[in-house]
């Protein structure tokens, strides 16, 4: 009877190292969720580098085509009336649509650029939309400012 006692004992966990285990994995999981909040931040970050470079790209096809700058990055998408102007086909753009930054707010063009002495630049401010900030806030240039 003895032996039978035990035996019955020793079949499920107990209320205490169920509730040990609960709080591990609790704590596990935050730790996984803070980690991948900052893969997030750098993926946005690193998707408005790439969309500059191929609007950089697009700015340089339309200054072969029409000899001049866009005025605004509407005239990549747009025929801003200038003739020469045109993607790679008839009637297209240089872009399919409009660049939205990954934050879904339009990208800031610059005819001449305030950061640096090029014809041109291209940023986004980055998470809080404004100018300036640091971390995810950081606004991405397409040409960093020179020092």
């Amino acid at each position: 009877m003895l032996r039978s006692f035990h035996a019955r004992r020793r079949r499920g966990f107990s209320l205490v190292e169920l509730m040990v285990v609960v709080a591990i994995i609790g704590l596990l999981a935050t730790i996984v969720a803070l980690n991948l909040g900052g893969a997030s931040i750098k993926a946005r970050q690193n998707k408005a580098r790439a969309d500059l470079e191929q609007i950089k790209k697009a700015i340089f096809f339309y200054k072969e085509d029409c000899f001049e700058y866009p005025r605004e990055l509407r005239d990549l998408v747009e025929d801003p009336g200038i003739e020469g102007w045109g993607g790679i086909s008839e009637g297209e753009g240089y872009l399919d649509q409009f660049p939205m930054d990954p934050w879904k707010r339009e990208y800031q063009f610059f005819e001449s650029d305030p950061v640096g002495n090029k014809k041109f630049n291209v940023c986004s401010y980055g998470a809080d939309g404004q100018d300036g900030g640091d971390e995810e806030d950081k606004d991405i240039w397409m040409y960093e400012p020179e020092n």
